[in-house]
Order: C-alpha cells, then sequence, then structure tokens
C-alpha cells in the first residue's frame, strides 16, 4: 500500500468513525508509520493536522444535523464525542465565529468541510516539481539557537511571524550579534518543533556560540546533534519551498528507505536567497533539513502459506529496542488491519512466529493472521 492509499484508509476509517472518540494512535496503527512520520505526512497529504481535521469533520456534521433536526445540542455534541455542551460550543465558535444556538436560529450559511479524497484531489493536480530538489544525507553537530516562536495549532491562522522577526531584529538580536555563529553569511533558521497531533510550534532565529544571554522575549532552542535528509529548493522562495515539502513527502520518502524522525524540521535561509541583496527570484536557493531513521517496520502482505492464506506482517527491531515492544507492534498493526477490514473480532485467527527474543542488532517478530475465504480485495494491504 503507497502512502496514498494509507492516509486514505485513515480519512475513511476518520469518515466511518466520526461520531465515536478517535485517539491518534489508532489512526497512526492503521496508516503504519510512526507518529512522528504520520503526523508529517498526513498534514504533507491533506494540509490540516490530523485532530484539526477530525473535529472539523466532526463540527461540519453537527452543523449540517443543527439545520435539519430538532435534536437537542447537548444531545448532537454527545453523539460527535464532544464532552460537553460548552466545549461543543466553543469549539463551533472558533471555527464558524458563531454559537450553536445562533446558528439554529438565523440559519447562516456556514463553510463547508467535506471529506478529503485523495484520488479526486489527484485529478486536478498538476506536476509542480520541474527540477527535482538536489538531496543529500549529512549529518550536523549539534546547534544552539535564540529566536522568537508562536505555537499554531486547532487550524487557527497564524501571525506573521517573519514580519515581527524581521521588523524587531535589532531590537531583539542586537546586543547578541557578536555571538553569531559564521556572521557574514547572514544566516537565520525557521524550525518547526514540538510537534503533536494537533500543532506545532514554529520558530526563527539565528546560530549562536552560547545561550548564556537569551534577550527578553526571545527562546533558545537546544538541538542535538542529528541525521538529516536535505533539500535544496530552487526557485522563488515563496512558491518552492510549498513544492519542495510536497516533493519531500508525497515523491521522496515514499520510495526511500527513511521515514521523519522524532526532532525539528529545519529551514536553512542566507544569501542564497537574499532578495534585497538582488538575488534573482528563479535561481533563489534554500535548504530544508527532515530529521531522519530507517524504517523498521516492514510491509504487510496478503501470501499463500498452504494450506491457508493469510495477511503477513513483520516488525523489525535493533539493539535496544525491547522485544516486547516489536512483539506489541505486530499484534497492534494487524488487529487495527483487520478490524479496518471488517473482519470481527472472533474471526482473528492470528498465529506468530519471532526469532526468539534475540538481543543482537537485528530481529523481527512475524504474525500471520489465516485470511483464507475473506475478501480483502488487495495483495498489499
Amino acid at each position: 500500500m503507497d502512502y496514498e492509499q494509507r492516509i486514505q484508509s485513515v480519512l475513511n476509517y476518520i469518515e466511518t468513525h466520526v461520531q465515536e472518540d478517535i485517539p491518534c494512535e489508532s489512526l497512526v496503527a492503521l496508516a503504519g508509520f510512526s507518529k512522528s512520520h504520520f503526523l508529517r505526512v498526513f498534514e504533507a497529504y491533506t494540509g490540516f493536522t490530523v485532530m484539526s481535521y477530525v473535529r472539523s469533520r466532526k463540527l461540519h456534521l453537527a452543523a449540517e444535523r443543527l439545520s435539519y433536526s430538532n435534536d437537542k445540542i447537548a444531545d448532537i455534541a454527545y453523539d460527535y464525542g464532544f464532552e460537553s455542551h460548552d466545549v461543543f460550543g466553543r469549539a463551533f465558535k472558533r471555527m464558524y465565529g458563531i454559537t450553536p444556538e445562533n446558528y439554529r436560529k438565523r440559519r447562516f450559511l456556514l463553510p463547508t468541510f467535506h471529506a478529503v479524497n485523495l484520488a479526486q484531489q489527484q485529478k486536478g493536480a498538476v506536476a509542480m516539481i520541474k527540477t527535482k530538489p538536489h538531496t543529500m544525507i549529512v549529518t550536523k553537530p549539534a546547534m544552539k539557537l535564540i529566536g522568537i516562536e508562536c505555537r499554531f495549532e486547532d487550524g487557527v491562522s497564524s501571525p506573521d511571524l517573519w514580519k515581527q522577526y524581521f521588523d524587531e531584529w535589532q531590537q531583539t538580536f542586537g546586543n547578541i550579534a557578536h555571538l553569531r555563529v559564521e556572521p557574514e553569511k547572514e544566516i537565520d533558521y525557521a524550525l518547526t518543533v514540538d510537534r503533536d497531533e494537533s500543532g506545532y510550534t514554529y520558530f526563527i532565529g539565528i546560530e549562536v556560540t552560547n545561550v548564556d544571554h537569551v534577550p527578553p522575549g526571545a527562546t533558545a532552542r537546544l538541538i542535538p546533534k542529528t541525521k538529516y535528509a536535505r533539500f535544496t529548493a530552487i526557485g522563488p522562495v515563496g512558491e518552492s519551498i510549498g513544492r519542495t515539502y510536497d516533493y519531500i513527502f508525497k515523491e521522496w520518502f515514499p520510495y526511500s528507505s527513511f521515514q521523519t524522525a522524532a526532532g525539528p524540521i529545519m529551514e536553512h535561509y542566507d544569501m542564497r536567497c537574499a532578495t534585497h541583496l538582488g538575488i534573482p527570484p528563479d535561481t533563489q536557493e534554500m535548504d530544508i533539513y527532515i530529521p531522519i531513521e530507517l524504517v523498521l517496520t516492514q510491509t504487510k502482505e496478503i501470501i499463500e502459506l498452504q494450506p491457508y492464506r493469510a495477511a503477513y506482517y513483520k516488525a523489525a527491531g535493533r539493539k535496544g529496542r525491547k522485544w516486547q515492544q516489536v512483539k506489541k507492534e505486530a499484534f497492534d498493526v494487524m488487529i487495527t488491519w483487520a478490524l479496518s477490514q471488517g473482519i470481527d473480532q472472533s474471526d482473528l485467527r492470528i498465529r506468530a512466529h519471532n526469532n526468539g527474543g534475540a538481543t543482537e542488532e537485528k530481529f523481527n517478530y512475524e504474525v500471520y493472521m489465516d485470511v483464507t475465504g475473506i475478501d480483502v480485495g488487495v495483495k498489499r494491504l
């Protein structure tokens, strides 16, 4: 199953369980990615954080029900997983700018939030990458940065942090300019940090030799030594950066042996994209650094294992990862997939094989589920 199919299976699952509590962990297991990778891939394909998407679908359907039914608002709130009338009311007003009560009275025309269908999106899509970004696997040493940051979540529009950064640069960073690493190159960094299912923190700043003196209103960020995939975006920065992120998550990762690792995504801006120096837009360049790690889990398949047909999944481990964690992953992924296929829990016929819980560098835990006579319809899960 490719990335698009995995994310579409998550979107379909959300749609069929939209009136239930949908923990992010169940979606992660269904997609078969690590959590850090899933959060970034889901946003790349849909344009939304996973929980803002779930919440927006719930509110859209709740708003429809408010308009065509006389059900109590509290009942509608509970039916779509909101813990109280007040919580629902706040979420509704944050999304639509009006309370559920006023909407029902006045029947304003609200913005729609339809379920995402990736196949339909692809029909109208055009090739956005004419020249593939130059890519290199690099390891950067530990870094110290000082900058300003803001938390963005729940689909709320962000303030123009870059404008604030440049407008207040002298006031905020003037007294520590001498601490800047390679000041002659005028390097600025933007980090996406502390990402979770609801949003992330965006940081803009400079690399410094020490963080002993952090100016008022600024924040220090310490980045450990990290392995990255570095992508060089070419062209007008405002356009090329979006195209490059699309390329990274929709073209490069699906065919690589890597996934994103925990840690900040880093954007590196220097003299190559300095508009104030007259760099022509078409020749501008900037770098995107994505923290990476090798994919440890392997592909789920339908295989012929005489005398029965089986769904197969192998969870792979490495030294330092507990064998019990690998075993749990194998069972959790297989069970979640089976339930997503509509297979009843009483029909979960799972058999397991492992290499004894070895502690060497590479080990694995394999599970097979008898699907003889069950139409799962595809070879790859």
